[in-house]
């Protein structure tokens, strides 16, 4: 945990997908399809199978371009129904934290993904570039996780 020198960021909503529950599933917690389709991804690697990943991720500041290595941790999977995340990176001496939670239920048109997160940070001056930064990234991995399972791309074969 981090020691926080700003309020948090919050987000949450919900993803309604055209297939059922435990395919959305299957695709969420599947590492090459998270590596696939996450934003800025440029390095994947498995530590803990199922549980641990170390990942580069790439991200223009301003002028030049930077790698960031984050440590993802997925916990309390109960499939196919929830999961956890937290994610941390630091950078320039800032600290970064990002805690979520993830529900899977299904209706008539199929799998529902609402998800909750929150984004710690240390120093209150990189606050509106995170949040940028994470909209974005939130909006477009949902974004490519529906448009992987609409395409039915066979989840071994997403790299």
């Amino acid at each position: 945990m981090i020691t926080h020198s700003c309020r948090p960021l919050r987000y949450e909503g919900s993803v309604q997908f055209d297939a059922p529950q435990s395919i959305v599933w299957q695709y969420l917690t599947d590492p090459a399809v998270s590596a696939h389709i996450t934003p800025a991804v440029v390095a994947w690697q498995t530590i803990v199978p199922g549980e641990l990943f170390q990942v580069e991720v790439g991200v223009q500041m301003g002028e030049r371009a930077v790698t960031l290595p984050v440590e993802i941790a997925w916990s309390n999977m109960v499939a196919p129904e929830a999961m956890s995340l937290r994610a941390t990176t630091v950078w320039e001496r800032c600290q970064f934290e990002i805690i979520g939670d993830f529900a899977l239920s299904e209706n008539a048109q199929g799998g529902v993904l609402a998800f909750t997160a929150v984004a710690h940070l240390s120093n209150p001056a990189v606050r509106p570039f995170a949040h940028a930064i994470a909209q974005r990234t939130l909006r477009q991995f949902f974004v490519n996780l529906k448009e992987a399972i609409a395409n039915r791309q066979p989840v071994a074969a997403a790299l």
